[in-house]
């Protein structure tokens, strides 16, 4: 049986997140950015608070859908910094409608079968891994990931960001493993 983390021992609704989606490889583009966006909101909060909100979170940002929240705007900033978003943090709002457009940037250039599950496609890339496997990250593939990030004007995705996506999919990081 897997020990729950102090992080995820907190309420049921973190223990229920732990035990049913942490550590599950992500299955759309848009779970991978709705789990990124997460993130964004956690900087300075606790994993349960930000659970606590996610479903205020998700209305706000269309589900997640990237396409979506590509198109939101500075009225829609404004609208969900005046109430409509659970979390009220300005930087927050706009790093994640930033992100959505960054990838759907990244995406625009790549030739129209490429672009489904393309970011899961980044996620996966690591030196001879197959386009159906998952890779063990080490300090390499997060130092990809995070330059990735930075190539395309990514926000509130540096290293610790970088890592806590690929641990919350369950891309096992070998610094885990250790005893």
């Amino acid at each position: 049986m897997t020990t729950i983390p102090a992080w995820a021992d907190v309420n049921e609704e973190t223990r229920k997140y732990f035990e049913q989606e942490w550590g599950k490889p992500p299955t759309s583009d848009d779970q991978v950015f709705e789990m990124l966006s997460l993130l964004t909101f956690q900087a300075g909060l606790t994993w349960a608070t930000v659970l606590a909100k996610r479903e205020g979170l998700r209305k706000a940002f269309h589900n997640f859908q990237i396409s979506q929240v590509a198109k939101m705007t500075d009225e829609d900033v404004a609208r969900l910094k005046n109430g409509e978003c659970p979390i009220k943090n300005e930087r927050k709002i706009r790093a994640v409608i930033n992100n959505a457009k960054a990838l759907m940037a990244y995406t625009a250039t790549l030739p129209g079968p490429e672009r489904k599950d393309a970011f899961m496609k980044v996620l996966k890339n690591s030196q001879g891994i197959g386009p159906d496997t998952w890779p063990t990250y080490g300090e390499e593939q997060l130092r990809l990931l995070t330059q990735f990030f930075s190539d395309w004007n990514f926000t509130f995705t540096g290293p610790k960001v970088s890592r806590s996506l690929v641990e919350s999919f369950g891309l096992s990081l070998p610094w885990l493993e250790e005893k």
